[in-house]
């Protein structure tokens, strides 16, 4: 019988420890997040669009627009593969790692875009500042380019099943009056408004991006359930979308 209850309390620690081990990876994932502003150091930046890559190791898994240079994004705990349309048909392509509030940036290259003429170019990067207040700055270096080096760069198109559909978004912001990019595209009209589209729709899914000028930008990607419209909300409060 001791052997028992001693096999029993031996199992119920190992369950309270799991649990406890649970509960504080759970509260890890939801307190790691940041809002970071990227901003370029010369205007020849300025204004760029900002994609994040989706990747699952090496899989290409698709991308989202998640806002131009100038812009604040929040993002979540992970690695975050960003891309930058740059001058001169050129990619810049960095990765921005979120971990305990901490903000790092790794893997910097750069390419021009598909079977663009090369040009000898040199970038140095983002680097990271923080303010007294915890915000953090993402500073672009201003790139250089030269003559052309005589190579060029093709890649394979990446196929994703897509199909045509209908689409219908409500998208309700506080205070109203925010610019709207659906799938990359922006749209003419601005918060608060009923959005009726056709899109080409891969994954199910759509992206929705909004932004108000100084507020954190919203992003959303939707999942498109049946024939119904969606509805968006997204409180701009503080510099921060909620």
């Amino acid at each position: 019988m001791e052997l028992v209850m001693l096999a029993s309390i031996k199992v119920l620690d190992v369950v309270k420890t799991v649990c406890l081990f649970a509960i504080l990876a759970n509260v890890e994932i939801y307190a790691t997040a940041a809002t970071v502003k990227i901003v370029a150091e010369n205007p020849v930046l300025a204004n760029a669009k900002m994609t994040e890559i989706e990747r699952k190791g090496s899989i290409y898994l698709g991308q989202h627009i998640i806002g131009f240079v100038g812009d604040s994004v929040e993002l979540d705990n992970g690695v975050h593969y960003i891309s930058l349309d740059a001058p001169n048909d050129y990619i810049f392509d960095f990765s921005i790692s979120i971990s305990d509030d901490n903000v790092t940036v790794d893997r910097v290259s750069f390419h021009q875009k598909n079977c663009k003429p090369e040009l000898k170019a040199v970038w140095a990067g983002p680097t990271v500042t923080s303010n007294k207040d915890g915000a953090v700055t993402l500073v672009l270096a201003t790139p250089q380019f030269g003559a052309p080096t005589g190579n060029d760069w093709c890649t394979g198109p990446v196929v994703v099943p897509c199909e045509r559909r209908r689409v219908t978004l409500d998208l309700q912001t506080s205070p109203p009056g925010a610019e709207i990019w659906i799938d990359g595209n922006k749209q003419s009209m601005r918060t608060n408004t009923l959005v009726e589209t056709e899109l080409e729709v891969c994954d199910n899914m759509v992206d929705v991006l909004l932004r108000l000028p100084g507020k954190t930008n919203c992003n959303r990607k939707v999942p498109l359930l049946g024939t119904s419209s969606i509805r968006i909300n997204c409180v701009f409060v503080g510099g921060a979308a909620q």
